[in-house]
């Protein structure tokens, strides 16, 4: 699909619609509207929540809900661009070089690479880190032309990653020919494509890199963007030629096409699409259209963003179980990678946003910050999620504040420490077997550093490689009150406990490195219940009785401004339901039924002592709520700073409490 009115021998007559679900019969369109207009020809591209559009060498953004125009800056020479997320990807030809760059919408640049000069370049996509790149290189540029006056047979999709490297490489697949392409697409799962010579359209898997299926032979296509994936099968949107320009629903499994019924203008070009709207030129390049999507049969969909599990069999058997009440919502699934525009989306209530599985370290607003907004919903005031809980071991507190549960687990990742038995045998240590302080921590470093002084050997007490300290997850996880905005970071216990902690780094028992020691007494890791296996697994310290401990929780939530909560509450209801969830072995995804013998098992082994392990810390755990700005000074400043000894404990404390009461108050 193209944003940008291409110069060569043809432009084609476009047809504009958009079409509703997929699994209606007939597709249906709404009118075409103007969206932008302006006195010049334009370039645009369609992210999350803008329109780019590129005037001359005025770069500016259009809201896509209010239509509000936002200047971003001038670049010179742009000649193809893009859109991802909400960035703009663009690629610039001046004085013989070519360069891709990303800028986010403020303007700021986050790369720039080049590329081969040599290449003549039709279209680009951005996706996940990735440009992709429809070219050919000059000097095997064919002559030859199809019926639509192009001349490609050597055009390729080509592949960059600016962010890890600058490798610019062709594009290759298993079992299909990257050659003759004459159009791409992308979505957040596939990479289209379609030859007008070979009259064969192909969908690759984005994650695994295969064909999604054998390329499907339809004819007369010409501009291609994304429909939803129905029933695990991809589809396109495409203007075809044959005697008149049309539009038409792609199967990709099957080639099967389904017209799109729409009302349309006569002339205009590109296909770009938003998650409810579709955008085209006029014919004069000037006036930007959109047509929105329109239900005719009011048909729904819900939207599950950044689900880790989308794939799964559990998942399958939830949507299924889903529709026996709601036929006709449709679950679909998108991926957002900036967590600035996730958050962004959530917190504003943009529309698309209904179930989201919140990652907290990948997060920009934490599930705290959101509940303590309003813009998550309460699940305890649904009936189908509270008739549930009796089933569930006792490990709803994690994701509930004020005993409210705002929260369904996708996926439970508990700290616990490891423990090297040989060294703990070596050194003649006994290991805790229940709940043990961090002055019982402490009093064994102690031990440890004698043993080393008495044998000459080095024996590391922690390997803890995390971005903040275990002992500061913890702290952080049980002091910081976010509802009320207080934290508790200039309390003498936890000075002392920071220069007891800096004490002990600073005799070498405490390993923070990349690199995991063969030396370690213990080591802290957050695992899922497969991983504990042949493992010799123990609770972390705490410091007191009543502390809890810090997990970290995948998260599915439902967004206040949902298009429809109470089925999106109903869905994450399905996900919960035992029979659901017995679907997959407990191997998977651990003990969370209060019957164990209810779930199968894989050939792997967890010992008895870390079931019971498993058990307890999901009733005594906490949300490992990542509280952004706060957290980030801890890791990146304070902490590296206290070590070096650069700060005190007291000052450390004191800047903490200070950046807290301006972060939990804001």
């Amino acid at each position: 699909m193209f944003g940008i009115r291409k110069v060569n021998h043809h432009i084609h007559r476009v047809l504009l619609c958009i079409v509703l679900l997929l699994f209606m019969v007939i597709p249906f369109g709404g009118e075409a509207e103007s969206f932008y207009r302006s006195n010049k020809p334009i370039q645009y591209a369609v992210g999350a929540n803008y329109v780019w559009v590129v005037e001359g060498e005025n770069v500016s953004t259009v809201q896509i809900s209010s239509g509000e125009k936002q200047a971003v800056g001038v670049i010179k020479s742009i000649v193809r661009i893009a859109s991802e997320a909400d960035n703009l990807v663009y690629l610039v030809n001046s004085a013989g070089r070519q360069t891709l760059a990303m800028i986010d919408n403020n303007g700021h640049e986050l790369y720039c690479v080049e590329i081969p000069s040599e290449m003549d370049v039709w279209q680009i996509e951005a996706n996940q880190n990735t440009v992709y790149v429809l070219g050919e290189f000059a000097d095997e540029a064919s002559s030859e032309v199809d019926m639509h006056g192009h001349a490609h047979a050597n055009r390729a999709v080509y592949q960059i990653t600016p962010y890890i490297d600058h490798s610019f490489e062709k594009l290759i697949i298993d079992g299909w020919n990257n050659e003759y392409i004459t159009s791409l697409a992308l979505s957040d799962d596939y990479l289209y494509t379609y030859s007008s010579d070979t009259l064969e359209a192909c969908a690759v898997e984005l994650k695994t890199h295969t064909l999604a299926q054998t390329p499907v032979s339809v004819t007369h296509l010409s501009y291609i963007t994304p429909a939803n994936t129905v029933d695990g099968i991809p589809h396109l949107y495409a203007l075809c030629y044959s005697d008149q320009a049309s539009l038409w629903l792609v199967n990709m499994q099957s080639g099967e096409k389904t017209k799109v019924v729409a009302k349309l203008p006569d002339d205009c070009y590109g296909l770009r699409r938003s998650r409810d709207t579709l955008y085209t030129l006029d014919a004069k390049g000037t006036t930007l259209l959109s047509v929105p999507i329109e239900m005719g049969n009011k048909s729904e969909s819900i939207t599950i963003i950044n689900s880790l599990r989308e794939n799964t069999q559990r998942m399958r058997k939830a949507t299924e179980l889903f529709h026996t009440r709601y036929p006709d919502i449709e679950i679909a699934f998108q991926w957002i990678d900036d967590p600035r525009i996730l958050s962004t989306g959530i917190m504003s209530g943009a529309e698309g946003y209904d179930i989201i599985c919140v990652q907290e370290h990948m997060s920009v607003t934490s599930s705290a910050m959101m509940y303590k907004a309003g813009a998550i919903v309460k699940l305890s005031d649904y009936e189908d999620i509270t008739a549930l809980l009796p089933e569930f071991l006792d490990m709803f507190g994690p994701v509930s504040m004020e005993g409210n549960l705002y929260g369904v687990p996708e996926m439970v990742l508990p700290y616990f420490w490891e423990v090297d038995s040989a060294i703990a045998e070596k050194i003649g240590c006994d290991i805790p077997k229940s709940s043990w302080t961090w002055h019982d921590f402490f009093a064994l470093a102690d031990s440890v550093a004698q043993y080393n002084r008495q044998n000459n050997e080095h024996i590391v007490l922690l390997y803890d490689p995390n971005f903040l300290p275990y002992f500061l997850i913890q702290y952080n996880a049980n002091t910081v009150d976010v509802m009320n905005g207080t934290a508790a970071y200039t309390d003498s216990e936890f000075i002392a406990l920071l220069a007891e902690w800096r004490g002990v780094y600073d005799m070498g028992l405490i390993d923070d490195s990349n690199v995991i020691p063969s030396n370690a007494l213990f080591k802290t890791c957050a695992t899922d219940y497969y991983g504990m296996q042949s493992r010799v697994l123990i609770l972390p310290p705490v410091f007191n009785d009543e502390t809890r401990y810090p997990m970290e929780y995948v998260t599915m939530e439902v967004s206040a401004n949902a298009s429809n909560k109470e089925a999106a509450v109903y869905f994450l209801a399905c996900y919960m339901t035992p029979e659901v969830l017995l679907s997959e072995p407990i191997d998977i995804q651990g003990q969370w039924l209060t019957d164990i013998e209810r779930y199968t098992r894989f050939d792997i082994e967890i010992s008895p002592e870390n079931e019971a392990l498993w058990r307890t810390i999901l009733s005594k755990g906490t949300q490992d709520y990542f509280i952004g700005d706060l957290y980030r000074d801890q890791g990146n400043t304070l902490y590296p700073r206290l070590l070096a000894g650069e700060i005190s404990a007291e000052q450390f404390a004191q800047v903490c409490q200070r950046r807290a009461n301006m972060v939990l108050r804001e």
